[in-house]
């Protein structure tokens, strides 16, 4: 599984074009719409990053975890007050009782490990497709926007704002339940 980089949130933001040119703020439906592209980036790429530390302590707990196991498989130090009453044969069981234990214990926060890797992982996928969608969209966006202007038609005003496209700037959503 490869995870972005540490730095990720760092790059994006570098590469982010100012939204203020020659001192005045650019308020057009597209800008706003490029926010809000870069908004929803900025947070993928804060949960990409959170998720990352998530896997690796993760990984670190699933390491401790494989050395204890190791570290249960040698025989371990009784009391001397133990061994005068025990026979070997009852020291034997003991052990073995204390090692499936031990053993039981180890399994099953492994395998709550490995389900909250996966759900990580899932996540981490999720957001992967999101931010291509997000960058097919964007790309789509902006061959629209330059064959508008190849072609010589101003961009209608409402057009591309508000979740449907025509909701306009009247604040009508076309949707009863968001009105």
């Amino acid at each position: 599984m490869s995870l972005p980089a540490p730095d990720a949130m760092d790059v994006v933001l570098a590469r982010r074009e100012p939204f203020q040119s020659s001192g005045r703020a650019l308020d057009t439906p597209r800008s706003r719409g490029v926010g809000s592209h870069r908004l929803a980036l900025q947070r993928m790429a804060g949960d990409l990053l959170s998720l990352r530390r998530r896997v690796a302590s993760l990984e670190a707990e699933n390491g401790h975890l494989r050395h204890s196991l190791a570290r249960l498989r040698e025989p371990a130090p009784l009391r001397h007050s133990d061994t005068d009453v025990l026979t070997r044969d009852e020291l034997l069981d003991r052990l073995k009782n204390d090692r499936e234990k031990e053993l039981v214990l180890l399994q099953r926060c492994h395998r709550q490990q490995q389900v909250a890797l996966r759900r990580c992982q899932d996540r981490v996928a999720k957001a992967r497709a999101l931010e291509q969608a997000l960058r097919q969209q964007e790309k789509a966006s902006a061959g629209l926007g330059r064959q508008g202007r190849v072609r010589g038609h101003p961009e209608p005003p409402g057009v591309g704002t508000g979740p449907w496209r025509g909701a306009g700037d009247t604040g009508d959503s076309g949707c009863p339940l968001l009105r």
